[in-house]
């Protein structure tokens, strides 16, 4: 994690109460729901030329709607893409596109998120499934099904997060989908459920695991590439409630700073080392649910073989989408939403501490509707990039 501040500036502006950030220091406004929404428009204009499942295709790889590098697909993996959707525009049905999403907003870390309920970030996510339909219905009138395979049930134990607090997570989604009209074409199912469809499972990934956390503490070189980047993830995701503002400030760093003092040294071991644990167990569960089918291949293609399988992080092999806006590096349960603009904005993750850095840029914004009664999305006082898509938001 990038601090903006130096150590003095963050322990005069940063305070901590009962492990949360305390946010006085910004501005306020009052605001209903109702002000955060409006009629949906398309996210790019479709061609008038090809074949449905052409345009359908180009639309979708659109670098508004498509998040990732084009190589990412083969010839062939593109060509499977394009056949699934070729079969429900012949049978006249919407094209089915399933992901794994939504898992819980855990505000372990008061630097990133000082919320457990869905916020604006959950509910501009849902709007954009519900724009890429939209969207697609300007060629193909039936658009697209999207079938989310929600994380909460599965990962919970990893971070320890209470099961109430997923459920009340799982079911603020529900409303919001319901508040959006996209019951017709959302459906959400548990992907804990779904391992539980297959007894070897739990085996399957305790196996992987074992081996990853020998290679950690014996053989790092064989660790895949991607466990460095999810160690970086998971050591932002570790529980820091207990600590103080000081401590919070030096474990933030991405790498140990040789000047800390030695205590806080220590504590950055600890927490690394327990990371690394997170992250070993949750690669090896998305290596057992990519290999545990009966066919030795994803779980999820075989419970769902006629939609396609697709991402809202970048990976070779499959088709990933921006779960927000291009201009968003996080996912909503990462951080903090922040508003940029207003008509014609749009909505980027950030780190509540990255808020607090610079007060005078933002002002909390609170949603009456809103069950937990803190920020809702935080409205960034200036212009930021320009934002070259349609629609936006009206405050």
């Amino acid at each position: 994690m990038k601090l903006y501040i130096g150590k003095e500036e963050f322990l005069k502006r940063i305070k901590v109460q009962e492990g949360r950030l305390l946010i006085e220091s910004l501005s306020r406004k009052d605001i209903s729901l109702s002000q955060v929404l409006f009629p949906l428009r398309p996210l790019v204009p479709a061609s008038a030329h090809g074949s449905i499942p052409d345009r359908v295709w180009a639309i979708l790889n659109d670098p508004i709607i498509r998040k990732g590098n084009v190589i990412d697909l083969t010839e062939e993996q593109a060509n499977l893409c394009k056949t699934k959707i070729d079969r429900f525009v012949r049978a006249d049905k919407p094209i089915a596109l399933a992901f794994i999403g939504f898992p819980f907003k855990a505000n372990l870390n008061p630097l990133k998120t000082n919320r457990h309920l869905p916020d604006l970030g959950e509910l501009y996510f849902l709007r954009q499934l519900a724009r890429i339909s939209l969207t697609v219905q300007q060629v193909y009138s039936p658009g697209v099904r999207w079938i989310v395979l929600t994380e909460g049930e599965a990962y919970q134990e990893l971070l320890d997060v209470p099961t109430e607090e997923v459920a009340a997570y799982q079911r603020t989604i529900h409303e919001f989908a319901t508040i959006l009209g996209m019951t017709d074409y959302v459906t959400f199912q548990s992907l804990a459920q779904l391992c539980a469809r297959y007894d070897y499972f739990p085996e399957v990934a305790l196996k992987l695991e074992e081996q990853l956390y020998w290679d950690y503490r014996n053989e790092p070189g064989k660790l895949p590439r991607e466990f460095h980047t999810m160690l970086w993830t998971m050591r932002q995701s570790m529980d820091l409630r207990s600590y103080s503002a000081e401590e919070l400030y030096y474990l933030a760093d991405d790498e140990q700073l040789v000047e800390a003092p030695a205590a806080i040294r220590e504590l950055w071991k600890q927490v690394t080392t327990r990371a690394a644990l997170v992250t070993c167990r949750y690669l090896a569960f998305n290596q057992a649910k990519n290999m545990a089918a009966t066919n030795g291949g994803s779980i999820v293609e075989e419970a769902y073989p006629e939609a396609c399988y697709v991402s809202i992080t970048p990976k070779l092999g499959r088709y990933a989408f921006h779960a927000l806006s291009q201009h968003s590096r996080f996912l909503p349960h990462h951080g903090v939403p922040v508003l940029v603009g207003k008509r014609n904005g749009y909505v980027r993750i950030a780190y509540l501490v990255d808020i607090l850095s610079k007060p005078h840029l933002y002002r909390a914004v609170y949603v009456s509707e809103d069950k937990e009664q803190l920020p809702f999305f935080y409205h960034q006082q200036q212009s930021g990039k320009a934002n070259h898509a349609n629609g936006g938001w009206e405050v």
